[in-house]
Parts: structure tokens; C-alpha cells; sequence
């Protein structure tokens, strides 16, 4: 039978004079940041749920989305982007992101058109309709998040 090794031990407070200490708070940061993150994702699925959107086709629809935040920019423009780079900022195959683009279509979330590169693709876009669902989503989790983006933040700023 093997024995069982010795507990590892490592300094439980970073310094910045010992690099072993300061790796130690950063994985720290990083780990409170991943427990934030799932935390987000879970409310974010419930939003998107609450508006008829899987968290994946939520997903989908953030990536088309330009300059948010700025309303007020005259050249508030949606990016135009083919099935392939969908799949590939998603992590997704050719085949669940073909069901998503129908679907959003579908529901007057996005509209395609022939890509000015090949004609054979189609590139996506958000419609009007895709940019409100996005923004009462938005707005919906800003009122939740307050709390959790205080906590994220001030993570980020102790591994820094």
C-alpha cells in the first residue's frame, strides 16, 4: 500500500518579496474569480431563460453585439460574422451553431445575409429585436450583479 505524501504547505498570505507567496494570492484571486464567474453564468441562464434563450444562444447573440455601451455613437453598428467564426468563439460545432442561427432567425433575433466574400455564406447580425433582448438582459443582471461585481473587483485588484 502507498503512503500518503506529506501535506503540502505553503504561505497562506502573498508578499511581494516572495514570489511563491505573491503565485499563491494570484491563484487565490483566480479561483474567487472562477467561483464569481459560474455564479454569473448561473444568473445569466436563468435571464436568458426568462426571455426564451439558452444560455448558448445567448452566447451567440453577445458575440454579434458592438459598442454596447455607447447608445449614443452614430456608428452603432452590428458585427457581421459567418457560421465557422460563430462556432469558433463559442466553442461550438458547425452543426449546433446551424440550429441556433435558425432558431434565432426564427424568432427575429438576427438576420443573415450573403457574405460579401463568398457568396455560397451567410454572415449574421442582430435585428433590432435581437439588440432589445440583449439590453432588457443587460439590465436585468446589472440590478443583480451589483454586489458580485464589487466582490470581483476587489479580487482583481489584491492579485494586482
Amino acid at each position: 500500500m502507498q503512503e500518503p505524501s506529506p501535506p503540502l504547505v505553503l504561505p497562506l498570505e502573498g508578499n511581494s518579496g516572495d514570489s511563491v507567496g505573491a503565485t499563491v494570492a494570484q491563484i487565490d484571486a483566480a479561483c474567487q474569480m472562477v467561483a464569481a464567474a459560474r455564479r454569473t453564468a448561473r444568473q445569466l441562464a436563468v435571464q436568458a431563460s426568462l426571455f426564451g434563450l439558452t444560455e448558448s444562444e445567448f452566447r451567440l447573440l453577445w458575440q454579434l453585439r458592438t459598442d454596447f455601451q455607447d447608445k449614443s455613437s452614430a456608428k452603432q453598428t452590428c458585427e457581421l460574422l459567418n457560421q465557422k467564426a460563430l462556432g469558433e468563439r463559442l466553442g461550438l460545432s458547425p452543426a449546433q451553431v446551424s440550429t441556433m442561427v435558425e432558431r434565432l432567425q426564427g424568432k427575429g433575433l438576427i438576420v443573415g445575409q450573403p457574405s460579401a466574400e463568398d457568396r455560397r455564406r451567410r454572415v449574421w447580425q442582430l435585428a433590432l429585436n435581437g439588440k432589445t433582448v440583449l439590453e432588457a438582459i443587460v439590465a436585468r443582471l446589472d440590478s443583480q450583479l451589483g454586489d458580485e461585481r464589487l466582490a470581483v473587483s476587489a479580487y482583481k485588484e489584491e492579485a494586482a
